[in-house]
Parts: structure tokens; C-alpha cells; sequence
């Protein structure tokens, strides 16, 4: 009696657990560069700091590229928590979708990204602002993660 009872109880459960959406919710580390992460516009000085060979003075450029880069990258963010709580208020049936849409936007955004840095590479891209300013380049094996390579 017990064992059916045990079986029971075992069978209900699965079958709950799997009449649920399974979904993964978005995470923005999945998306941005680990040095954006978190990132504030900073100074020369600061800039200076966060540098390997602190001896080295930045050029103004360098610095003027990298809060670009953290001003596109936190904007970013901005819009993707605002997707992420609005699919959060969906209905159960619908969250799934709604957090694929999220990853396939993102997705997309970094792709765009990195074939605008590898037509700058070639010399035919916009030079304007280098596109890779916006990427890890310090990191290249997860960039390639995070396209899902």
C-alpha cells in the first residue's frame, strides 16, 4: 500500500512539473561584455587607474570612446531590464515567448555589433566610432560564447 501510495504521489509530481512552461529568464551577463558589466563613465584619471600599465597616460580619445561605449552599453541594459519585467507580467503560456523575443533582440544586437567591428577590421565599415570599443575585446573566447559559438 505504501509503495502505491509512494508511486502515486512520484507520478503526480512529474506530471505537474512538466504541465509547467519550463523557460530560462534572460540575464543581462549573458549579453554584455564582462568589463561593461556594472560600468560607469569615468575620467581621465579613473580611466587611467583601470589600466594594466598605470604609467601610461590615456589619450583623450581612448577615454571619450570607452564612455561611449559604457553610455551605449548601460542604455542597453536600461531596455532590456524594462523587456524583462514586462514579459514578467505576462501570463504564464506567454512568458516563454516573450523571453525569447528578449534573446533574439539581443542577440541580434550583438551580431550587428561585431560584423560592424569586423567590417572596420577590413577598412570598409563606418569609422567613425570603432565598434569594437563596444565589445570585450580583451575577452574573445566569450564573445564567442556569448553568440552561442
Amino acid at each position: 500500500m505504501k509503495k502505491l501510495i509512494i508511486a502515486l504521489i512520484f507520478t503526480v509530481s512529474i506530471l505537474s512539473a512538466t504541465a509547467q512552461e519550463v523557460y530560462k529568464i534572460p540575464l543581462w551577463e549573458d549579453y554584455c561584455p564582462q568589463k561593461f558589466i556594472n560600468a560607469k563613465v569615468v575620467t581621465i584619471e579613473e580611466y587611467q587607474q583601470m589600466q594594466r600599465f598605470k604609467f601610461i597616460p590615456p589619450l583623450p580619445k581612448q577615454v571619450k570612446n570607452y564612455n561611449k561605449a559604457v553610455e551605449y552599453w548601460n542604455e542597453r541594459k536600461m531596455k532590456f531590464d524594462k523587456f524583462v519585467q514586462v514579459c514578467s507580467n505576462f501570463p504564464e503560456d506567454k512568458k516563454r515567448a516573450c523571453y525569447e523575443r528578449i534573446d533574439e533582440r539581443e542577440t541580434k544586437l550583438n551580431d550587428a555589433l561585431e560584423e560592424l567591428r569586423k567590417k572596420q577590421l577590413k577598412g570598409t565599415g563606418d569609422t567613425t566610432t570603432p565598434a569594437s570599443i563596444y565589445m570585450d575585446s580583451t575577452n574573445p573566447l566569450r564573445n564567442m560564447m556569448m553568440r552561442g559559438y
